[in-house]
């Protein structure tokens, strides 16, 4: 049922996203790709039709995210994710990477110049402006400055083994 959402994805933006933005003109297509990276497909596509840049910010690595959470064991289904990954990223213009921790992953993927380290970030509430404090109750500050805290920002599923965190 997951394989059949993902190329439903692909399928209906090939199809119906060329007539949604016809006639516009665009410098830049963003493809936020967490999970599955077939969801950059359809803006490559765009890509062409519009002659705009694409940038895809990866959140996740993929064929290693696959074989990590053993959804896909099979090693040639592996090298054919590994190879589609491969154009998918060939196709872009710049690959944003969300942690340094994946530039090295990524670089056998494509090449080293169009890859961009670019964390996801919020500002520092301590360092924010009034309009950020606000959001923290008074006491919250104070308590997370004089305890160990951990906190998981991210998605939840086998890859990321959340029951390695809570069993520690």
């Amino acid at each position: 049922a997951l394989l059949l959402n993902y190329l439903s994805f692909i399928w209906s933006g090939l199809v119906r996203f060329p007539f949604l933005i016809k006639g516009r003109q665009f410098d830049t297509i963003l493809v936020f790709a967490p999970s599955p990276i077939t969801s950059a497909i359809p803006a490559i596509l765009l890509k062409y039709l519009k002659r705009a840049h694409l940038a895809i910010w990866v959140q996740d690595l993929w064929p290693d995210s696959l074989s990590a959470t053993g959804f896909i064991k099979n090693k040639f289904v592996l090298k054919a994710v590994h190879y589609l990954v491969k154009a998918i990223y060939a196709a872009s213009d710049t690959l944003l990477v969300q942690s340094k921790a994946f530039i090295d992953p990524v670089s056998p993927l494509s090449s080293q110049e169009k890859t961009v380290y670019f964390p996801n970030v919020m500002n520092d509430m301590k360092e924010g402006g009034a309009e950020t404090n606000n959001l923290l109750p008074a006491y919250l500050d104070e308590y997370l400055d004089n305890h160990f805290c951990v906190v998981f920002a991210g998605n939840i599923g086998k890859a990321q083994s959340i029951e390695t965190l809570i069993s520690t």
